[in-house]
C-alpha cells in the first residue's frame, strides 16, 4: 500500500491510500468516520456523493436526486472503484476516491445526452457513507431451497408410507 500527503478540502493534511494493487483507486479521507468497522460485502450501504470529470465538471451528485443513493456492496451495481473504496470507509467517513478508467466507465466514457464523461476518464468522488446494513435478503433460489425443503419434510412426517404413494398418484 503507498501514501502520499495531500491537503482535504478542510485545511487538513490528508494522506492517499492505495486502495487497489495496480493503484487505479486511491482514498483520501477527508472526515475520520465513527463507525467501528467498513461495510462488509454484500451490505446495503447508504452514501451521499459528487463525482467529478477529470477538468473539475461535476457529472453527478446524490443531493440532487433528493436523497441519499443505495447500493449492496460488492454485488456490480456500481462502478468497481465504489466497491473497492466504499468498502473500506466507516460510518461517517468523507472521502475523496479517485478512480481510473478500469474502475469507472473505461474506454467507452459515458454519451447519454444527460451525462458526459469521456472515454478513459479517471473519475473522482467525495463520498460520505453515511449507514450500512447486512443485506437479510434471500435470494430467490436459496428461498426456493428452503421452501422445497419444507415441503418435502411435511410430505415425509405428515403421511403414511402407505399413503404416500396414494397421495402422489
Amino acid at each position: 500500500m503507498t501514501t502520499r500527503a495531500r491537503k482535504t478540502t478542510t485545511g487538513d493534511s490528508g494522506v492517499e491510500v492505495q486502495i487497489t494493487p495496480d493503484g487505479q483507486v486511491t482514498k483520501i479521507v477527508l472526515r475520520d468516520g465513527t463507525g467501528a468497522a467498513p461495510p462488509p460485502k454484500g451490505s446495503l450501504v447508504t452514501v451521499h456523493y459528487v463525482g467529478r470529470t477529470p477538468d473539475g465538471r461535476i457529472f453527478d451528485q446524490s443531493r440532487n436526486h433528493g436523497s441519499p443513493f443505495e447500493f449492496k456492496l460488492g454485488a456490480g451495481y456500481v462502478i468497481k472503484g465504489w466497491d473497492s473504496g466504499v468498502a473500506t470507509m466507516k460510518v461517517g467517513e468523507k472521502a475523496l476516491l479517485s478512480c481510473g478508467s478500469n474502475y469507472a466507465y473505461g474506454a467507452d466514457g459515458i454519451n447519454d445526452g444527460m451525462t458526459l464523461i469521456p472515454p478513459n476518464a479517471t473519475l473522482e468522488f467525495e463520498v460520505e457513507l453515511l449507514s450500512w446494513r447486512e443485506d437479510k435478503s434471500l435470494p430467490i433460489l436459496q428461498l426456493s431451497i428452503v421452501l422445497f425443503v419444507a415441503l418435502l419434510a411435511w410430505y415425509i412426517l405428515w403421511f403414511e408410507p402407505s399413503q404416500r404413494a396414494t397421495a402422489s398418484s
